[in-house]
């Protein structure tokens, strides 16, 4: 079982021992803080939790090109960063090594792959605020059907409690109606039952 520290260092650890304890609130000289960051990549717990980590992001990733794990972190940072001499220093490379770390082909094609990645869960993410801000108008307006609003605030608490995905409800229009009808549609195959 890991401590909150300890889980906020494997959250953090990018390939960098010392970013990661600094970033998950070790304190003292950047000695101190090597020795307890290798401290913790050899704790049981904390080893295994970075070796599920980077399992599932090798899942997330399919057939990507296996890098190693510096060239990984690299990946990783530039992708987040968009920086590569900055990504080069969080990975553990010299800053100046950014330029040798562009010409590789299996980073490059990481890169590629890791950015459209980020680019649709960003999506993901961003259409399941528009969905949440179109169910909250919904159920404010006064020209909504009760029923519609009361199904409307329904899947907001849902999607606000992790049981409905973001994306898991829509909104229609009827075509005898010009009111806009809330419907809740379960595992992408149309609308489920009016009783959740």
């Amino acid at each position: 079982m890991l401590t909150e520290r300890q889980q906020r260092f494997v959250d953090c650890y990018r390939g960098n021992g010392l970013e990661a304890a600094r970033a998950a609130g070790y304190t003292g000289t950047d000695a101190t803080v090597k020795v307890a960051a290798s401290k913790l990549r050899r704790h049981p717990d904390a080893s295994a939790a970075l070796e599920d980590r980077r399992a599932r992001i090798t899942a997330d990733v399919g057939d990507e090109p296996t890098l190693a794990p510096k060239h990984r972190a690299f990946v990783d940072a530039f992708v987040q960063l968009g920086n590569a001499a900055g990504a080069a220093r969080d990975a553990g490379y010299a800053p100046s090594s950014a330029a040798m770390l562009l010409k590789r082909a299996d980073v490059r094609e990481a890169i590629k792959r890791a950015s459209a990645r980020a680019q649709r869960e960003a999506a993901d993410i961003a259409q399941g605020r528009e969905l949440q801000v179109l169910l909250t108008e919904l159920a404010r307006s006064p020209r909504v059907e009760p029923k519609d609003r009361i199904r409307a605030i329904a899947a907001l608490h849902k999607i606000q409690k992790g049981l409905l995905p973001a994306g898991a409800a829509g909104v229609s229009r009827s075509e005898t109606s010009r009111r806009p009808r809330l419907m809740i549609v379960r595992n992408g195959r149309g609308p489920a039952s009016n009783d959740g």
